[in-house]
């Protein structure tokens, strides 16, 4: 279905109307005639196919340009029909007239003198020219031009110019229906498929890293060991203590003392870490009564203030983390003398750039140095003597798997200033290691001989012979 356009045209006219619109520019000024004809009609019989399509036709004595809005973007194909209906085919003076015109469709030339005669193979003749043409604004232009070619005065004046008989414009797609979903049933299976897929890809690969079923697995473990918990309130605790009566006390350790205790149902409790925190039930504190634990795995703000918060934790894990690198314990006593601490010592190589140093010297190179690394990185973060600072625990697990990145480490400037402490750890440690390489020495020169090994202890793990010269520059 076509629609008609019958809107005279003048020497510079617009016209929008639908989602069409019109523009026509000149005149036939050497016609003698004040009115311009701007539409051709035909009066002879036409046999082509859609006769009705070319008994009039659109005319201009320079150029006209229809314009197609609201269009959906994408490939269009453009059929253009043409008719000469005013030259005739006879041996007469009409028959000497010839049209040539050039046609522009989205500003891009198309044809370049373009003759309807020719192109039909003669007059009263349909020609349909196609076209493959983009839309990317939702807008197209077919614009026909007379570049001043042809004749100007055959049969009369006034004829010449670009001529269109009809315009046909089809999208070269599947358009959207009228519900606004131009999706398939069938596509909208395959992207359903696709997408599950894709989400049991991702899923199976966060399986496979560990990041999924962990709290499952935790919870199944739990339930094997047939775990009671429960919470108890201070009353609860303090009636079944008897308010923590020196007779209930079964027991003392590096954490607290330990009472036993007897519920309202029966059940025997034993309740410690009683000393790690006050007993208020209004302010809950976190202000410990007394310090207890081993020095040198303390926190600073527990082990100064008493101020007891789950950053305490993460500090004591990262001094036996670096203990574990190192293979030593962390704190080296020296009688009448301030203690070696393999914390300061590591904040020492931090700043040299010599981190690795820290690594057990026995490992010689059978181990993962990128692996070591992480450990370190983690142990200082852990012992960063702001607890805000520190990471959780959770943090601490997902570095030490690989799951994030290990942030930047901070330096411990105090450590750095002071220059004497930092020369003197150098010193210890260095002569640790040439005790460790001596004894190593010794042992191997005596492998041949027989032993037994029994339980170890601490000097154990790291035996100073007593006969080395280095043991008096220890201290």
């Amino acid at each position: 279905m076509y629609d008609e356009d019958i809107e005279p045209g003048g020497a510079s006219k617009f016209l929008k109307r639908g989602n069409w619109a019109f523009s026509s520019t000149g005149d036939f000024m050497d016609d003698g005639d004040i009115t311009d004809i701007y539409i051709l009609g035909n009066s002879s019989k036409l046999t082509m196919a859609n006769p009705e399509l070319y008994m009039t036709a659109r005319l201009s004595p320079l150029s006209f340009t229809y314009y197609a809005f609201c269009l959906g973007n994408g490939p269009y194909k453009i059929n253009l029909h043409f008719a000469e209906i005013k030259f005739t085919n006879d041996n007469t003076y009409n028959s000497l007239g010839r049209r040539v015109f050039d046609i522009y469709i989205q500003g891009e030339l198309v044809e370049k003198d373009f003759n309807i005669a020719d192109e039909a193979g003669g007059v009263g003749m349909g020609v349909i020219k196609n076209y493959s043409v983009v839309v990317n604004n939702n807008a197209l232009e077919i614009r026909f031009y007379w570049a001043g070619k042809g004749t100007t005065g055959i049969p009369d004046r006034g004829v010449y110019g670009p001529l269109i008989s009809a315009i046909s414009i089809h999208p070269d797609f599947k358009p959207p229906s009228e519900n606004g979903s131009s999706v398939s049933v069938r596509e909208v299976v395959g992207i359903v498929a696709v997408g599950a897929f894709v989400l049991f890809l991702v899923l199976g690969i966060l399986w496979w890293k560990g990041c999924l079923g962990q709290k499952s697995r935790m919870g199944q473990d739990l339930r094997g060991l047939d775990l009671q918990t429960g919470l108890f309130t201070l009353r609860q605790i303090r009636a079944a203590t008897n308010n923590f009566d020196i007779s209930n006390k079964v027991g003392e350790g590096g954490f607290g003392s330990v009472y036993k205790g007897l519920l309202s149902d029966g059940t025997t409790i034993a309740i410690s870490d009683f000393g790690l925190a006050k007993l208020d039930e209004e302010d809950n504190s976190h202000m410990s009564t007394r310090i207890a634990g081993t020095y040198g795995y303390m926190a600073p703000e527990y082990a100064m203030r008493g101020y007891l918060t789950d950053k305490v934790d993460v500090y004591s894990f990262g001094v036996v983390t670096l203990e574990i690198v190192r293979g030593r314990s962390n704190t080296s006593h020296r009688p009448k003398e301030e203690p070696f601490n393999l914390l300061d010592w590591a904040h020492l190589l931090k700043e040299e750039g010599n981190l690795i140093k820290l690594v057990d010297p026995r490992l010689g190179s059978d181990y993962s140095k990128e692996e070591a690394m992480v450990m370190i990185h983690v142990a200082l973060l852990c012992t960063n003597v702001s607890s805000a600072a520190r990471p959780t625990m959770s943090s601490v697990v997902s570095m030490l798997e690989g799951n994030i990145i290990v942030p930047d480490l901070v330096s411990d400037m105090s450590l750095l200033h002071d220059e004497m402490k930092a020369k003197e750890l150098q010193k210890y440690y260095q002569i640790n290691e040439e005790i460790n390489m001596s004894e190593r020495t010794r042992r191997t020169m005596s492998m041949d001989g027989t032993w037994t090994a029994t339980s170890s202890s601490a000097a154990d793990l790291y035996p100073i012979s007593l006969d080395s010269g280095l043991l008096e520059n220890r201290f």
